[in-house]
């Protein structure tokens, strides 16, 4: 049985209301928060002074479009997308290869014969004399890493018939490609047109084909801008599907079972295209979309969902739509899963309104029609904040075993498993725990041949790239917090870490850069491209190297919190807050310096990263 609120918060010397914040924004348990590390809830903790501010960071990057007049120059992105298509024009024409002048491009799914772990990209001699084109060297360049980190995937497929051959689509790093299962990853193409990739799809006919959607538009937040839909459509060529260029961002691609129809969830809405070479698309549901399913057993039925809250069910392969009903009224992102063992049965994961209390799940009997909300309740008896309050940002929903329609996986900042049809749940991952799957999740698919009795293999895509769990029924199984039995992390060289800023030391060569959901990194000199090493957890930003002291670099975590390493950053530097606030071990909390919260020694290069300062979210 789990503490109580009160005696937890006592425990970790926090007030309940803390504890309460702490449990919905890290979508975690009273278990796992007792067995938390000092550390873990330093972090939450300062979580909680700053919230994400979704507004506060669109504002932020509004300002980055002005001039010093404060207004944005009149045609500003159209004479930059000129500028750009005149430096492509002065390259040498060469074959096209996703939208751009290249050689040699090999398809990921196609390299059947090849060594494994080859590159293609590496291989490629056009990309060569493209990035001679564009002012860079290639051959002066040397891959850094980190090939042991990941960072943001949000799809993963699988070949159906040789399930070693995957591809996994980063929100900054592109498409790459494995041959064995995850053992090494590559990229299929560094010069790709549009490197945020979110949603992918295989044919279900013909598997050599894969569509690739670029651009993230959950909620215009922690979102990298797309252009339209890639296509693999034979032995070596990606083509942009040249109608789709517009697109803005495509949350998700749905292709029907007889592969006719393919839907692109975006933010225009959800379009949709009939005709074999796809130069033809309709917008059928007229809203900022983010899913969109198609029934494993039928090609005419189809479900979609809005991030404002809305849900619809197709009948005719998704040529018209009609509204699903539900007893109360829903708000925020929707993602959608049919049960691979019923069809009829189709799961809603609900971001809900203002996240709380940490998301909403809810089940339809008739194919999406109508739903009915499940309890969703924790051992405890309590609402599970499985969405860990920003469904908005990670939310994802799974039903595919074939043999137990009431077997479901729901992903936010945590992973959480019912087995009865989402009444009840448990967690089955720890996102303080480095041995379990990161947090925040994204993607969930099953090995080809899961079949419910000798095969379980499911793989994870979230901010920390991509896991695998041969078997998802012992997940968890551990009698109390972290859970770490069962997963396998596969970032092994998969180089699509998220940085934000980085510095080295120009005397002893160690580098250290800030990432997205994964901290403050560092690389000591001579070490290889799978060594990179973390001296501080949570989200990294901007970076510094004390120019006199190779023992000293900065680090910045969200809100322009500056922290201070003095072990040249090979270990966690303990949190040493130097901005305004402190980790107090007299109160066991945050505390506050004295006014005016000076950093009494900060060195020219520090005074320069501060002057950047930056909005961060999740």
């Amino acid at each position: 049985m789990a503490m109580s609120d009160e005696d937890l918060a006592a425990k970790h010397r926090i007030s309940p209301e803390q504890l309460r914040q702490i449990r919905q924004l890290r979508g975690t348990s009273n278990e796992a928060i007792e067995q938390a590390p000092e550390s873990a809830m330093r972090k939450a903790l300062r979580k909680l002074a700053f919230p994400d501010s979704a507004r506060a960071r669109l504002q932020f990057e509004r300002l980055q479009t002005l001039g010093d007049n404060g207004k944005t120059p009149p045609g500003a992105l159209a004479r930059a997308v000129k500028q750009c298509d005149a430096m492509r024009g002065r390259a040498q024409p060469r074959q096209r290869v996703a939208g751009m002048p290249a050689h040699g491009a090999l398809h990921p799914l196609a390299l059947v014969g090849a060594a494994p772990g080859a590159a293609p990209s590496a291989a490629a001699p056009g990309l060569v004399g493209l990035a001679a084109a564009a002012g860079l060297a290639v051959q002066r360049w040397q891959w850094l890493g980190p090939g042991n980190i990941g960072g943001r995937t949000r799809a993963i497929v699988i070949h159906p018939t040789q399930p070693q051959r995957m591809l996994a689509a980063s929100a900054g790093g592109g498409v790459w490609f494995t041959q064995n299962g995850g053992a090494r990853w590559d990229p299929v193409d560094d010069f790709m047109a549009n490197l945020a990739v979110c949603s992918l799809a295989i044919d279900p006919v013909n598997p050599e084909v894969v569509y690739a959607g670029t651009g993230e538009g959950f909620n215009n937040i922690d979102a990298l801008r797309g252009g339209g839909i890639f296509r693999i459509v034979g032995g070596n060529t990606w083509q942009l599907i040249a109608a789709t260029k517009a697109f803005t961002a495509v949350n998700r691609i749905g292709v029907t079972r007889n592969a006719k129809t393919i839907l692109a969830a975006t933010p225009e809405g959800l379009m949709r295209s009939t005709d074999p070479a796809r130069a033809t698309w309709a917008k059928v549901i007229d809203a900022a979309m983010v899913d969109v399913k198609c029934s494993p057993a039928n090609s005419s039925k189809l479900v979609a969902a809005s991030r404002d809250g809305r849900a619809w069910y197709s009948n005719n392969g998704g040529a018209t739509w009609k509204p699903a009903s539900h007893a109360t009224p829903w708000d925020g992102r929707i993602e959608l899963a049919y049960a691979r063992k019923n069809p009829a049965v189709v799961y809603a994961s609900v971001q809900g309104a203002d996240n709380a209390p940490g998301g909403e799940l809810w089940r339809s009997s008739d194919g999406g029609k109508t739903y009915q909300r499940r309890s969703a309740l924790d051992a405890d008896g309590n609402p599970a904040p499985f969405l860990g309050g920003q469904g908005w940002y990670d939310n994802v929903v799974w039903a595919g075993d074939p043999t137990n329609a009431d077997l479901v996986l729901i992903g936010g900042v945590n992973l959480w498993r019912s087995t009865d049809g989402g009444q009840t749940m448990a967690e089955i991952s720890t996102w303080w725990d480095g041995r379990s799957a990161h947090a925040d999740h994204h993607a969930i698919v099953a090995h080809p041949q899961y079949n419910g009795a000798s095969n379980h293999t499911v793989f994870f895509g979230n901010d920390g790239g991509v896991y695998r769990a041969d078997d998802i029924r012992v997940l968890g199984s551990e009698p109390q917090p972290p859970f770490v039995a069962g997963w396998q992390e596969l970032n092994n060289n998969y180089g699509v870490t998220q940085f934000y800023g980085g510095a080295a030391h120009a005397a002893s060569g160690r580098v250290v850069a800030g990432a997205q959901d994964n901290g403050s990194l560092a690389l000591a000199p001579g070490a290889g491209s799978d060594d990179w090493n973390s001296w501080f957890g949570g989200d990294g930003g901007w970076c510094a190297s004390d120019p006199g002291d190779a023992q000293v670099f900065y680090g910045e975590y969200v809100r322009l919190n500056i922290h201070r390493n003095t072990d040249g950053a090979t270990t966690d530097d303990v949190e040493r807050y130097i901005s305004g606030q402190f980790w107090n071990q007299a109160i066991n909390n945050w505390d506050w310096k004295p006014a005016p919260f000076q950093i009494t020694t900060p060195s020219r290069m520090l005074r320069n990263c501060m002057r950047a300062p930056r909005v961060r979210t999740s």
